[in-house]
C-alpha cells in the first residue's frame, strides 16, 4: 500500500503588509488561496488548511479538512503545527504557503529507508545505524 500523503496549507497570515486579505486576491480569476490547494491536491490524498481562529472561507473546496491555529498571531511554524495535528494519520506531508500562486508541487518518493527499526535519511547520511 502506497503512503498517505496530505497537503498543508498554512493560511493564517493576517496581510496587514498587502493591507486586505491576499489570500482571497485572485490571480487569473481564481483566488490566491485556491490556487495553493488545488497545486497541493494533484500531489497528495487529501488537503488540510490552516486558518486563524474563528476565521471561515468560503472560496475553499468543500473536501478540503479546515482546522485552526491555537492563537492568531504565531507564524507560521505554529500553523505547521496545527496542520500536523490535523495530519496524524499521514505518512507523508508537502506544506506550502497559501500566498504561493504559482506553486508547481512535484514530490520525489522518499529517501529515507528503515530496516529493522533502523533509519537512514540519504541527506543526513550520518545517522545511519548499520
Amino acid at each position: 500500500m502506497p503512503p498517505l500523503r496530505s497537503g498543508i496549507v498554512l493560511a493564517g497570515g493576517r496581510s496587514t503588509r498587502f493591507g486586505a486579505d491576499k489570500l482571497a486576491a485572485s490571480l487569473d480569476g481564481v483566488p490566491l488561496v485556491r490556487r495553493a490547494v488545488d497545486a497541493l491536491a494533484t500531489v497528495t490524498d487529501g488537503v488540510i488548511v490552516v486558518l486563524p481562529p474563528g476565521v471561515e472561507r468560503d472560496d475553499l473546496p468543500r473536501d478540503v479538512t479546515v482546522t485552526h491555529d491555537l492563537q492568531e498571531g504565531e507564524g507560521p511554524l505554529a500553523g505547521l503545527h496545527t496542520g500536523l495535528l490535523a495530519a496524524v494519520r499521514t505518512d507523508q506531508v508537502v506544506v506550502a504557503g497559501g500566498d504561493m500562486p504559482e506553486l508547481q508541487p512535484s514530490v520525489d518518493p522518499p529517501r529515507a529507508t528503515c530496516d529493522r527499526g533502523n533509519c537512514c535519511s540519504a541527506p543526513f547520511p550520518e545517522h545511519c545505524h548499520n
